[in-house]
């Protein structure tokens, strides 16, 4: 494991912002590659948004919704259940189908661990093997050439380096709360595995517990001779960690070996995954809907968003360190892309790029999901035309064009709206609704507009199913406001702030709601682009 500091770094900050994360999941894998997983996972979902005191039910229903709609290559989901615990925690189980998975993702609460993630299988020479591995995040970087240390610079090194586990080891009984457990079944008999354990004839489990990891770093930690070759060989020994995989599976699991199964090849499937999934899709989608969320629909076969370039920007220098940013960016490409969607829509609420190559073959995606999505992408006045960025990596030197980009926007339609009085009619702070959680969370002067008055309300909605908001006084006069929102999720807090006056004693709040909203996912393709966008 080629960073594995870095991956300690990234589960201690998931855990101390998520609670926990103890998860289970048992596959069952056919021959064609198709296969599903029950998951099991406790949950919690660190609230930015001011949904703190959020009602426990309605933050139960956004946590799971989330789990649902984010996992990534799941086609449907069965047999969920969630339970809101008294720590504010999430008990969630689920059946997932997959068609592929090696583009299989969980949301895990938005923690995204790269620690033991990846599963692949293969089939090879008439078997079939499992391998589960971590993300591997910095194979695009350039191996450095070892530094020359003396015995007294190593010296100091080791010093330092367990002063700054020392400050990390503060943090790690946290870690001690962290187990991933999987089991997966096939129909082929098993063969061999290294570092899991054969369940039966056609079973075997993998379970890495956090505290072993601890224990392991505990050990490297006071191993001087250790310490001393990894600085020999210019690597840092909390910083870098062991050299490979394989060495640190041996000190976790006990073998120097990749976490692997070998199992016979069949031609029989373990369940029929088309009639399952067919009897799945209807109880789900009446289950999105029930926690809040909107039905998502592909774009039928052949259907493809049409966009055209309107920009480009290309950072061939950038250095953060020397505060050498041209046009405040860092080094990369840019397109910015701009079309008409096929029919007027509430909201364009992201994407993600797929396929970025030039004229060359080099493969432009960067390596960063998050880089990858389309971000904040723009809805014009018509409602219909929209325009978004592509981020991707800096061209071949010798490149001249795009050869091929391809991606997904997602955008929501709702033909049918509902008018819906939240039940306020106390304007005092604290005051809670009948709907959608509402709750009036402050009303005081004006941060933006001294000597105006602004009321906070915060509800369970996105921000984009709302299409209208009214505020009246007790004798059904409308209020006159203006204001802005901030958002969390499925949770939004709206400022309405008053044009004249303070607000009176008393009235009521009523929402314009989009209903039976649609969110449908529309691909999009773009080839031979000169590298000037033209």
């Amino acid at each position: 494991m080629k960073k594995v500091s870095r991956l300690l770094g990234i589960v201690i900050m998931g855990l101390v912002l998520t609670g926990c994360l103890d998860t289970k999941q048992e596959f069952w894998l056919n021959p064609d590659g198709t296969g599903k997983v029950r998951v099991e996972a406790v949950l919690s979902r660190i609230d930015l948004g001011g949904g703190q005191d959020a009602d426990p039910e309605v933050k139960a229903k956004s946590t799971v919704l989330d789990e649902l709609q984010k996992a990534e290559g799941v086609e449907v989901w069965s047999d969920v259940a969630y339970e809101a615990l008294d720590d504010g925690q999430v008990k969630f189980q689920g059946t997932a189908y997959f068609t592929d998975i090696s583009q299989l993702r969980f949301h895990n609460a938005g923690m995204k661990l790269s620690l033991y993630d990846t599963i692949d299988v293969q089939s090879q020479s008439g078997q079939t093997i499992v391998t589960i591995s971590s993300s591997d995040k910095d194979k695009k970087k350039k191996a450095q050439k070892p530094k020359q240390l003396t015995e007294e610079e190593i010296d100091a090194e080791i010093r330092k380096a367990k002063a700054e586990f020392g400050k990390m080891s503060m943090m790690l009984n946290v870690m001690a709360t962290l187990r991933i457990q999987r089991i997966v079944h096939t129909s082929g008999a098993v063969q061999s595995v290294t570092n899991m354990e054969k369940l039966s004839d056609q079973s075997v489990a993998f379970d890495f517990r956090g505290e072993k990891m601890i224990e392991v770093f505990n050990q490297l930690i006071e191993d001087e001779d250790y310490m001393r070759e990894m600085l020999r060989a210019g690597r840092h020994p909390v910083k870098d960690g062991p050299e490979g995989d394989d060495q640190f599976n041996q000190m976790i699991f006990g073998e120097a070996a990749p976490v692997t199964a070998t199992f016979a090849g069949s031609e029989s499937n373990l369940f029929d995954y088309r009639a399952e999934v067919a009897a799945a899709t209807a109880p789900y989608a009446a289950l999105v809907e029930e926690l809040g969320g909107v039905q998502k629909i592909k774009a039928p076969e052949g259907v493809v968003g049409k966009f055209k370039v309107g920009g480009v920007r290309m950072i061939h220098y950038s250095d953060n360190e020397r505060g050498i940013r041209p046009f405040n960016f860092d080094k990369g490409y840019t397109l910015a892309l701009y079309g008409i969607l096929p029919r007027p829509v509430i909201s364009v609420n992201e994407g993600i790029i797929t396929e970025a190559k030039d004229d060359h073959g080099r493969d432009l995606l960067p390596e960063s999901e998050w880089n990858r999505r389309i971000s904040f992408p723009n809805l014009g006045k018509d409602q219909q035309t929209v325009s978004f960025d592509v981020n991707l990596e800096l061209p071949s030197a010798s490149a001249t064009r795009i050869s091929s980009l391809r991606g997904t926007l997602t955008y929501m339609v709702s033909e049918d709206v509902k008018s819906v009085d939240l039940g306020i009619n106390d304007f005092s702070v604290g005051v809670e609704g009948d709907h959608f959680g509402a709750k009036i969370v402050s009303i005081e002067e004006s941060n933006w507009q001294p000597g105006k008055q602004t009321m906070q309300v915060r509800v369970a909605i996105k921000k984009e199913m709302l299409k209208e908001a009214r505020i009246y006084d007790a004798a059904g006069n409308q209020l006159e406001t203006s204001g802005g929102y901030s958002s969390m999720g499925d949770v939004t807090t709206f400022n309405y702030t008053l044009k004249d006056g303070e607000f009176p004693a008393s009235g009521r709040i009523e929402y314009d709601v989009y209903e039976g909203a649609k969110e449908y996912e529309l691909p999009f393709e773009l080839k031979e682009i000169p590298l000037t966008g033209r």
